[in-house]
């Protein structure tokens, strides 16, 4: 028996089983990588350019980085787990499962970065999902607003000028020089 494939090619029922049985060995580990790569795109679509995402396996150290999409720290996939990961590693069941934290670019920029850690059923971390956001300019607009409607004097609330537009008195108009 032979099962049609796409693309107009078939494949022996021996090679479907021997296929279907290599899927069977992945790892659960393997499977919840698989399922996240494509959100990882996702994720960096709707947050937009200064977003990066990225997908971590603690098991390969050296090469941890999965997949990425953005380029805030410059990581690509292939690139070895970075410190902030080497220290979830180092601290094991004791790290929250997801965390928020700030933190520095390379370039210099603040990143706004929140972590989910992946775990086995034992507790101990396989790997995590990380999404960095580049939140600099949403700090100095922040510090300008802050900086706009604060007072050295205490705010005291006063009465509106006119309860409608009709109210009003018109001024004469001033000539600027």
């Amino acid at each position: 028996i032979r099962i049609q494939q796409r693309g107009g090619g078939s494949m022996p029922k021996a090679l479907m089983k021997q296929k279907r049985n290599a899927a069977a060995e992945r790892s659960e580990e393997d499977l919840v990588f698989d399922t996240m790569r494509p959100v990882v795109h996702a994720i960096a679509r709707a947050l937009g350019r200064l977003c990066e995402v990225s997908l971590t396996d603690f098991r390969t150290p050296n090469s941890a980085v999965v997949e990425i999409a953005g380029s805030l720290t410059n990581r690509k996939i292939g690139d070895p787990v970075n410190e902030l990961n080497q220290w979830l590693l180092s601290h094991g069941r004791d790290v929250n499962a997801t965390s928020l934290e700030f933190s520095r670019s390379p370039r210099g920029q603040t990143l706004k970065t929140s972590r989910t850690v992946f775990r086995r059923p034992d507790g101990t971390a396989f790997g995590c999902l990380c999404i960095n956001v580049d939140v600099t300019a949403l700090l100095s607009v922040g510090r300008s607003i802050a900086d706009l409607i604060s007072s050295e004097e205490p705010l005291v609330e006063t009465p509106p000028l006119a309860n409608d537009i009709g109210s009003l008195r018109v001024l004469a108009p001033v000539e600027l020089r």
